[in-house]
């Protein structure tokens, strides 16, 4: 497909779905796969890609995040072909996320992110929590006994 193509087919989708080509581009600049892997590789203290790569754990948890898949099993079902593993070797992978992991791929998707706003014309960044402290709750810390 040459470029004039792509070009007059995105300029027809833009005018006919502007919020799905939006939603799109952000979802593929935010998540996209090489830039996921390289995040892990440089942030995983113990954590290792065999043959399941973090990019595709984040592709399944925002399956079940956004709904699209009402749960862990049915994504991965739905992504068989990408997972040349057992279910219960994505179910350990997913058990055993490093917190630092997790912590780098929030930064990362919001420097993303961030660089796209930065990019459109008279963009601000609103402040999301203003001069209220913010503060973190990891579930983890609750005690075995309390119900989550």
């Amino acid at each position: 497909m040459t470029i004039e193509v792509f070009e007059s087919l995105i300029r027809k989708l833009e005018r006919s779905t502007p919020a799905t080509v939006m939603t799109s581009l952000i979802t593929e600049r935010a998540f996209g796969a090489p830039a996921l892997d390289d995040m892990f590789e440089a942030s995983a203290d113990r954590q290792y890609t065999k043959e399941l790569l973090f990019s595709l754990m984040v592709k399944l948890m925002l399956g079940v995040v956004t709904g699209t898949s009402p749960s862990v099993n049915q994504a991965i079902e739905r992504n068989r072909e990408e997972i040349q593993t057992s279910k219960k070797a994505v179910y350990e992978k997913l058990a055993h996320m490093e917190p630092g992991v997790s912590e780098h791929l929030v930064m990362h998707v919001a420097h993303r992110c961030i660089e796209l706003v930065e990019a459109m014309p008279g963009a601000i960044l609103p402040s999301v929590f203003g001069a209220i402290p913010a503060v973190i709750i990891d579930g983890n810390a609750i005690a075995a006994s309390e119900r989550r």
